[in-house]
């Protein structure tokens, strides 16, 4: 049993995974997490390890606790938490835990204070019913009714729910997943539900109910191991983090020097029977850029909006044709007083807060579409799946024909592909290319992010290249 960590919980963002799908993370960081004092069996009968976090001026600090850090020789921390461990996972004292203490793809409980919520009544605590909405109840349509029995034992039980202070108390949340680390940051991404306010403090340990993955450190993971170099593996020093990572307001970092770097592509030029046919150089304001993977979901998501028909409707109590006379006599049947039959307790009435015919899409700048198609050419640039051709032309005794286009496309490594054309597309290649599931052919005027990001490898004529060069600079 490994020792956990203390952490301020710092906000959400989100994060990308390999498939553009965006993941909602919580930002937890660990602000130089030392041990102060150590447990052990001989000595007080249990193992266990006792941490610090976050720095505390020494004025707020008792005299006590002064000593305490100082025998340590560590610096007054602002919280202070024990952890059981095995005999064999116990930590020196002054060692700082890095976030790499943890890898990407583990579970973790998590264990922190909830947010306060002041006095709450009983359908907002305990989520009550309340009474009825009707007449006949007179303001008291949030109560939680009756809190006792009769005369025996005319007492309210302890424990019975109603209304009074809600949240601020301990909380557990099992099987939360780590979905990265940054030791440079100093930060550890969670999704799931991370108990407390921003700014507060919780406990990360190992998953009580979940195994733990291959290549966690033991006993611990600390800052001297990940200081140590790693080939390619990225800022956390346990893998990279997701393409892009926006950090929350309080700890945006400026961009690196590596960030604003620039490029220069140069693409060998082949043919569709993979021939050399030259080379050409790729403009780096259009294929060199960092990618914006947040800007990349924006733009899909304005494109996928625009697509929606909108054609959802359904029919209104004002657009139904029933009768309006009165089905029956006002009182005596022990039935509600119904006057027409186009209400909605009816079948076939109308239908209350139903969808309408609406447009879905929604404007989006100029410039952020253009930004968000740099970025997915950069990206495909920089994963090496950009394939530059001379033309896009089947001809030839073979010309429009599937089967001699498809070997092609194999030779080519091209068989999962978005083709992008000159202005005009050659009608052999379109007819040959129409029969293969996963090939799609664009104009170059029809280069769209989305079709980019559904296709492994993109392939551009060289005047589709020329011209999204001279669309984008």
């Amino acid at each position: 049993m490994r020792s956990g960590v203390i952490a301020r919980k710092l906000g959400m963002t989100r994060v990308f995974n390999d498939a553009g799908r965006h993941v909602p993370v919580t930002v937890v960081k660990m602000d130089d997490v030392q041990v102060v004092s150590v447990r052990t069996g001989e000595r007080d009968g249990y193992s266990a390890v006792q941490l610090g976090a976050g720095a505390a001026k020494a004025k707020n600090v008792s005299k006590a606790m002064r000593g305490h850090f100082a025998k340590a020789n560590v610096l007054p921390k602002s919280k202070v938490a024990e952890f059981r461990v095995a005999e064999d996972a116990v930590i020196e004292v002054g060692a700082t835990l890095a976030p790499s203490h943890f890898v990407a793809g583990q579970k973790v409980d998590v264990v922190g204070t909830t947010q306060g919520k002041g006095f709450a009544g009983a359908m907002k605590r305990h989520n009550f019913g309340g009474l009825r909405a009707s007449h006949g109840v007179s303001i008291s349509h949030r109560s939680h009714g009756s809190t006792g029995q009769c005369q025996e034992p005319g007492k309210v039980f302890k424990g019975k729910k109603m209304a009074g202070h809600m949240g601020a108390v301990r909380n557990t949340t099992q099987n939360i997943e780590v979905v990265a680390v940054d030791d440079e940051e100093g930060v550890v991404l969670l999704q799931g539900a991370v108990p407390g306010p921003k700014g507060g403090w919780v406990l990360i340990s190992d998953a009580v109910k979940a195994a733990l993955p291959e290549g966690v450190p033991f006993p611990a993971g600390l800052v001297s191991d990940a200081a140590a170099p790693a080939d390619d593996a990225g800022a956390c020093g346990r893998g990279p983090l997701p393409v892009r990572t926006r950090w929350p307001r309080r700890m945006r970092r400026q961009r690196t020097a590596r960030q604003m770097r620039v490029r220069t592509m140069k693409v060998k030029v082949i043919t569709l029977d993979s021939k050399a046919a030259g080379d050409i150089t790729l403009a780096d304001e259009v294929f060199g850029i960092s990618p914006r993977a947040d800007i990349v979901a924006r733009v899909v998501n304005w494109q996928l909006a625009k697509r929606r028909a909108g054609t959802h409707k359904v029919k209104s109590r004002g657009e139904i044709t029933a009768t309006t006379a009165k089905m029956y006599r006002q009182k005596g049947t022990g039935r509600a007083r119904h006057g027409a039959a186009s209400v909605v307790q009816f079948r076939g009435g109308g239908v209350v807060h139903g969808p309408v015919v609406r447009d879905h899409g929604h404007s989006l700048p100029k410039k952020v579409r253009q930004l968000g198609l740099k970025s997915a050419l950069s990206a495909k640039a920089a994963e090496g799946k950009i394939i530059v051709v001379d033309e896009l032309k089947s001809g030839g005794k073979n010309g429009g024909k599937t089967a001699a286009l498809k070997a092609n496309l194999a030779k080519l490594g091209a068989e999962n592909a978005l083709f992008i054309g000159g202005a005009e597309l050659d009608d052999n290649f379109v007819r040959a290319a129409s029969n293969l599931p996963f090939v799609d052919v664009l104009p170059q005027q029809g280069i769209n992010v989305y079709d980019i990001l559904r296709r492994d490898v993109l392939v551009l004529s060289k005047d589709a290249a020329a011209h999204l060069e001279e669309r984008l600079k």
